[in-house]
């Protein structure tokens, strides 16, 4: 009896004091890549509002400038997945590449100004995108997202392949525009909140004339980690869920943190346009949204989407 009572207390004891395994357990770590977008206001409110830490996830951000630069980190393992429009996972898919769509990365929702959309300086004379042929136009990166739907408006107004179009990253597309070495770009929440507060840019083609009811991006996994740590993504399918409920909760404060992870002015932040985000991946936005690459001869075959999303539960 005596040596259980000093044993049990010895347990006792080290349980205070953190000398063997009974204090808090440590969080899961994922390592994901980023875009100083929008699109990216459940990470940050996820991150901010310690709502992954609350699930037993640290989740690391890393800054992006595009997709396909989120893609080739992951591909190469310094992380485990990211936001990506879903132009380059389609690429990415169709080369073979080991990585699948989980969540709703965002989608457009009517709003007063457009999430995304071709812009140019307040001052020029272009009215119009068919006045874009044999213009400079910037996208964020070659084969994104944007990219994409610039030519897919393009060849809509007939001007196909005559436009000049060169990368910049999004925070650079208004200077160049205000010195006038591109003529138009490809823009984004939050910088189209801030040209616009800043009576530098005036939209000449918006969300609605740009996009359909597809999904513009969403957050995905490599292969090798969905099959390792599934349980890790389905915690964080969870906390991401419950971020976006916060944000549908209390929008001002998600703007005011998406001002904070994207360096835009706070009175800016409040005129954001947010994209829409559902709790599932939209399937059939995802496979309208192929369907529009290959009609455009933006990708050269569709493939079988069903195969390359992954949903909560499904290694169980």
């Amino acid at each position: 009896m005596r040596n259980k009572i000093i044993i049990t207390s010895a347990i006792v004891l080290c349980c205070l004091f953190g000398l063997i395994g009974c204090s808090k357990p440590q969080p899961s770590t994922l390592k994901l890549g980023y875009l100083p977008i929008a699109e990216c206001t459940p990470l940050f409110v996820g991150k901010t509002e310690n709502i992954f830490e609350k699930h037993g996830l640290n989740v690391e951000l890393t800054e992006f400038d595009a997709g396909p630069t989120v893609i080739a980190a992951s591909l190469g393992g310094s992380l485990d997945g990211g936001l990506s429009g879903v132009t380059p996972i389609f690429f990415a898919i169709d080369k073979g590449k080991p990585i699948k769509m989980v969540n709703d990365g965002g989608h457009v929702v009517p709003a007063e100004h457009p999430y995304v959309g071709i812009v140019v300086a307040v001052n020029s004379t272009i009215k119009s995108i068919q006045e874009l042929r044999n213009k400079t136009i910037a996208v964020n990166g070659l084969k994104t997202i944007e990219d994409a739907l610039l030519r897919v408006a393009l060849r809509k107004a007939n001007i196909g392949d005559s436009a000049n179009v060169v990368t910049l990253p999004h925070p650079n597309m208004v200077p160049a525009l205000e010195r006038g070495t591109i003529d138009a770009s490809m823009a984004i929440e939050p910088y189209i909140a801030m040209g616009l507060s800043k009576g530098q840019i005036k939209v000449i083609v918006g969300s609605e004339d740009l996009i359909p009811s597809f999904q513009i991006s969403a957050i995905f996994f490599t292969d090798n980690f969905i099959k390792n740590h599934s349980d890790l993504i389905d915690k964080f399918t969870v906390a991401y869920n419950e971020a976006i409920d916060s944000i549908n909760a209390n929008p001002v404060r998600a703007k005011e943190i998406v001002a904070e992870w994207t360096k835009t002015p706070l009175e800016t932040a409040k005129a954001i346009t947010l994209p829409g985000w559902s709790k599932e991946l939209n399937t059939e936005g995802v496979k309208e949204a192929q369907s529009a690459m290959v009609e455009n001869k933006i990708l050269e075959r569709a493939v079988e989407i069903d195969q390359f999303i992954y949903k909560v539960g499904m290694t169980k």
